[in-house]
Parts: structure tokens; C-alpha cells; sequence
């Protein structure tokens, strides 16, 4: 890690132009310098190789807050940066010990069977809005499909009420932005906008004479009736589900639609029976992560990271999306394959204590979404100059992915980049 390298995520080439940026990187060092990614910070360190990433997710000295002397000042700085404050409370932004306690009542809530469970329920959910959406014929992938399917199921989870699922999309929207690595000074007053209207939203469902048993929101209730959690806790934790349960799952989504919109004869490997819906998804997910950056973290001590060792106080920033596509893990990264076996794991839902509580859940949603708008819709396709993507860094996505229902007679022919090959090496 020289100053030679100089990582700057600002450029809007490295936006427009991520994938070949980090390679660039990755193929000089696992590791370099950049920009902070937050004003006030110091230069950040951004990780890009597979192996760079993995050991800075898992290490016990790297910290969403640490206390550490030397930090003391920026930490301060960070926590009354308005988002940062508010969220300061949610697992994800929480060291141990009290992540653990935080994250437990998640993860036995979330459970592969109880994930698998929930997502199975909203089979019919999405055989409902794929019928709706070819039977108009043209229609909005994010607005029409994903949004009311993967925020619908989720409020569902959660014991909320769906009438809200409108403002919900706006409000996280707005909270990823909020969220991002940026170079822009926070807005003077602190306040989130987008953050005060989830909570409301949470606050108004959490008051219903009855709140239905058997949900999310009941089950972290109780946790705060018996005296494990503080109702202090509960709000930003639930504001927190509903913006990281829905905003990523919702990209991932629109991400694998138009993957598959440019490799049009990869989804036979499904339907011939060679890989499941479950192996397809993985590799949507490893190809195109909704997530290209974790949540940055600071070192509480000095860290040496990949024979390179970083100063006490600096920030980190693990590229999810540039180890995703390091060669070093996967064989002809840059392709999609839905035959691919790879022997690691793609860090999209990251790794170590902070990997994503609701991984089994997104993998169950995209792949049955998948599934049903396979079989509803036997020819399709994306309108290319109608897509919107994010204007975010850390977050990958689009706001608009228009599509139409084709007649079936009229399918393309499969191109040579649609074609899987099969199983890498």
C-alpha cells in the first residue's frame, strides 16, 4: 500500500465504471489509500482483493465506534453528524459486547426454516404481481414488482401495516443516500428527515391496540418487556430492518432482472434442472452485489491487514463488490455464470460478527421472485434507455427498470454472452 495508489471513490468514472476500476486496483494491491469516507475522517483505507476483505470484515480491532483516544474527536464529530447519530443504536453500527445482544433475538428470529417459512408464504405474493404485470404488458420492475413484493413481505414480517409502503420506498431511499460515503458536510441541523419519518411509521404501528403475535415487531416487544432490550433500542432497530430489509433485497432484485436482460439464455440452466433457482441466485448476487461497500469501520488499534499495517484511528472501507470479482477466488470473474461452484463465498452479505442477519431470507425471496417471473414471463424485455441507476456509491441499484412483455414467438435468440458454458474450474 503505496501513495502511489490513491483509491478516490468520488470520481465519477469510478460510478459509471466501478467493476474496472477495482481490478485496476486489485491487480496493483489488495489495499490503498483513499479519500475519507465521510467529511472530518482522516484518508481512508479501501480494501479491495478477496483475501483483503474477508480478513478486514472479521477483525476484533476493526470498529463501527470504537473508543480509542486518538479517535475521540472524530467520533464525536460522527455521531453528531445527524444519520450517524440516530443509527448509532442499530446492530449493524454496534461493537460488542452489545451487538451480541442486539443481534441474538435477529438471528433466532431469522433462521433458515423460519426464513425459508416466510419466504415461502410470499409465493403468493409474487404470483399475484408477476400475473398483474403481464397482463399490462409494460411496467416498472422496481415500482410494480419489487417494491410491493420484497417491502410488502417484509411489513408482513414485521406485523406492519402495509398502507405505508409508499412513503416507506421513499423514506429508505432517501436513507441510503443519507447512509453513503460521501464528501458532502452534513446539512446544517443534523436531522434526518427520511430517519424521523421511519419513526414515526414505526411508532404509529408499534401503538396498535393489537399488535398481531407471531411477528418480528412482537417478538423484539417482548424483548423490551422483559427488560433485554430498552425501548430505546427498539425504535432505531426496527427503523433500521425496515430500511436494510427491503432497500438492498429490492436492488438485488433489479440487479439479477437485468443481468438476465443481458445474458438472455442463462436462465435455462434453471429450467433444464442443471442448477437450482437457490445456486442461481448466488451468483446473481456475487456478479452484481446490491452492496458494493461495507458499512466503513475504524481502527481501535494497529492493524495489519495482508502484511500491511494500517495506523490506529483510520477508517476502513471493505469494496464487497471488488472481492466479489477478484480472480484470486473466482474463475473469469467479470462472466455470470449460474454453473459456477466456487469454492469461496461471495462477500456480498459480508462476513465475521456483522454478516447480514437476513441473508437466508434474501436468498429465499429472490429466488422464488425469480422463479415465478421466469415462468410468467416466457419473453421479455428490458427497456435500456428508459433505466435509472442509484446516485450512490456504497449502494448498487436502479430506480427505474422499465420492462415489456413480449409475445413468445417473438424471444430473442440467445447471444454468445447469454450462453453458460457450465461449470468453471
Amino acid at each position: 500500500m503505496t501513495g502511489n495508489h490513491f483509491f478516490d471513490p468520488f470520481e465519477p468514472r469510478n460510478q459509471a465504471q466501478r467493476y474496472q476500476q477495482y481490478a485496476h486496483f486489485r491487480s496493483q494491491t489488495p489495499l490503498a489509500w483513499g479519500r475519507p469516507p465521510r467529511p472530518g475522517l482522516g484518508n481512508g483505507v479501501y480494501v479491495f482483493s478477496h483475501e483483503a476483505v474477508t480478513g478486514a470484515l472479521k477483525h476484533q480491532s476493526l470498529l463501527q465506534a470504537p473508543l480509542a483516544a486518538a479517535y475521540a474527536t472524530q467520533r464525536r464529530q460522527l455521531l453528531s453528524d445527524g444519520i450517524f447519530g440516530m443509527v448509532s443504536h442499530a446492530v449493524l453500527f454496534s461493537d460488542p459486547p452489545r451487538h451480541g445482544v442486539l443481534r441474538r433475538p435477529l438471528t433466532s428470529a431469522l433462521t433458515p426454516p423460519a426464513a425459508q417459512q416466510h419466504a415461502e408464504r410470499m409465493r403468493h405474493r409474487a404470483e399475484s404481481l408477476a400475473a398483474e404485470c403481464a397482463r399490462r404488458g409494460q411496467f416498472d420492475m422496481v415500482t410494480d414488482f419489487a417494491t410491493p413484493y420484497i417491502a410488502g413481505g417484509l411489513l408482513e414480517l414485521l406485523g406492519f401495516s402495509e398502507s405505508d409502503i409508499d412513503e416507506i420506498k421513499q423514506r429508505t431511499g432517501q436513507l441510503a443516500g443519507e447512509l453513503d460515503i460521501t464528501d458532502k458536510p452534513p446539512r446544517p441541523g443534523g436531522q434526518s428527515a427520511a430517519y424521523k419519518a421511519l419513526t414515526r411509521i414505526v411508532q404509529r404501528n408499534l401503538d396498535r391496540p393489537r399488535f398481531s403475535s407471531g411477528t418480528l415487531s412482537k417478538h423484539l416487544g417482548d424483548l423490551v418487556g422483559s427488560g433485554r432490550w430498552q425501548r430505546g433500542e427498539l425504535i432505531p432497530n426496527l427503523v433500521f430492518l425496515l430500511f436494510a430489509g427491503q432497500e438492498t433485497a429490492i436492488d438485488a432484485l433489479g440487479n439479477a432482472v437485468l443481468a438476465l436482460a443481458h445474458h438472455p439464455g442463462a436462465w435455462r440452466a434453471v429450467e433444464n434442472g442443471d442448477v437450482t433457482s437457490a445456486e442461481a441466485v448466488d451468483e446473481f448476487l456475487r456478479y452484481d452485489p446490491s452492496l458494493q461497500g461495507a458499512a466503513f469501520r475504524v481502527t481501535s488499534e494497529a492493524v495489519d491487514l495482508c502484511g500491511t499495517t494500517i495506523p490506529p484511528s483510520t477508517p476502513v472501507v471493505a469494496l464487497l463488490g471488488s472481492a466479489n470479482r477478484d480472480p484470486a477466488a473466482f474463475g473469469d470473474p467479470d462472466r455470470l455464470h449460474l454453473h459456477r461452484r466456487p469454492i469461496r463465498r461471495s462477500r456480498t452479505f459480508g462476513h465475521g460478527i456483522h454478516i447480514c442477519a437476513g441473508q437466508h431470507l434474501a436468498r429465499h425471496e429472490l429466488a422464488i421472485a425469480l422463479e415465478t417471473l421466469m415462468a410468467h414471463w416466457p419473453a421479455w424485455r428490458v427497456d435500456e434507455s428508459g433505466v435509472v441507476e442509484r446516485e450512490t456509491i456504497s449502494f448498487r441499484g436502479h430506480t427505474r427498470i422499465p420492462v415489456t412483455i413480449k409475445q413468445a414467438e417473438s424471444a430473442e435468440t440467445p447471444t454468445a454472452e447469454g450462453s453458460d458454458p457450465g461449470p468453471l474450474p
